[in-house]
């Protein structure tokens, strides 16, 4: 087995430490989503932000995995933009439906 150079060792820390943050955040996000989808049964005021709310979590969890754990943030500019752009439109779409 090759002995990894001190920068790559750290390098591979640093990736590391970037996903399990970003597990713990679509973990938050999952449990924050559980929560007002299920506290907002009780008003039926409430339940066009609780929807709102979802859809918006649900959509920055999917960037979230897209940038880290596919890899798009090292992608080149253009896919990565293009990604950012697909998650705003569609997110923006059912956002516009739901309230219709």
């Amino acid at each position: 087995m090759p002995m990894l150079s001190a920068r790559a060792l750290r390098a591979t820390f640093r990736r590391i430490d970037s996903i399990t943050c970003t597990w713990a955040i679509l973990v938050a996000a999952t449990i924050f989503s559980f929560c007002v989808g299920t506290g907002a049964r009780a008003a039926t005021t409430a339940t066009g932000y609780a929807t709102i709310t979802v859809l918006a979590l649900a959509f920055i969890k999917v960037w979230l995995v897209g940038m880290d754990f596919m890899e798009l943030r090292n992608a080149p500019w253009p896919l990565k933009y293009l990604y950012t752009a697909w998650c705003i439109i569609v997110c923006t779409t059912l956002v516009v439906i739901s309230t219709v």
